[in-house]
């Protein structure tokens, strides 16, 4: 999902993580904006992938205006915490967490279209 920063503590996300980022921030409903959501997403869909990169995706006129959220686990991004399919969504031990042991209320139809692709598979 990234590398160490040069602090050693840090963690900066990989080019895969901020693209299944962006990819979930233009499936958003055009409502998810203030104003203007459908040119925004639309601006933002004629962006190349080599030209975001180089900008290390820095889009503030795609996120301008959304609320924020904080991940504090990278879980919530990896397909065994979603899809009851993968081999690991129910460790025997118990050890393991997914959707339904957190109690996540998010609807798993959102998720389903990054099963094989855009989410972790780890």
């Amino acid at each position: 999902l990234g590398s160490w920063g040069d602090d050693n503590i840090s963690m900066v996300p990989g080019v895969e993580l901020m693209q299944a980022f962006r990819d979930l921030v233009l499936r958003l409903p055009d409502t998810a904006w203030p104003k203007e959501g459908a040119s925004r997403k639309a601006a933002a869909a004629q962006r190349a992938p080599a030209y975001l990169q180089q900008q290390a995706f820095a889009e503030p006129e795609l996120y301008q205006g959304l609320d924020a959220v904080i991940l504090e686990d990278d879980c919530f991004l990896k397909e065994t915490f979603w899809n009851q399919a993968y081999p690991f969504f129910n460790i025997s031990s118990g050890i393991g967490l997914n959707y339904l042991k957190a109690g996540v209320v998010t609807d798993i139809n959102l998720v389903r279209p990054y099963f094989g692709q855009g989410l972790d598979q780890g």
